[in-house]
């Protein structure tokens, strides 16, 4: 079976394995609660902005040089 994460680059298991051990066999144990409860909720989750117009703590907004501003 191909590795689903390749799109990283080849190579990219030991370096994850380094720096996060134990975390891609956490997300194998987890994928199930992930694509059957939390995905699920993102899908009927709506941000729009009158819900934004309701968050009161201030914000910090950085655009870089190179940002595109739409």
């Amino acid at each position: 079976m191909p590795d689903t994460f390749a799109r990283f680059g080849a190579g990219y298991r030991p370096l994850l394995d380094r720096v996060a051990p134990g975390m891609f066999e956490q997300a194998i144990i987890d994928a199930g609660t992930s694509f059957e409860l939390e995905v699920q909720a993102l899908l009927e989750w709506r941000f729009g902005e009158a819900e934004a117009e309701r968050i009161t703590q201030p914000a910090l907004a950085v655009i870089g040089s190179k940002t595109r501003c739409v």
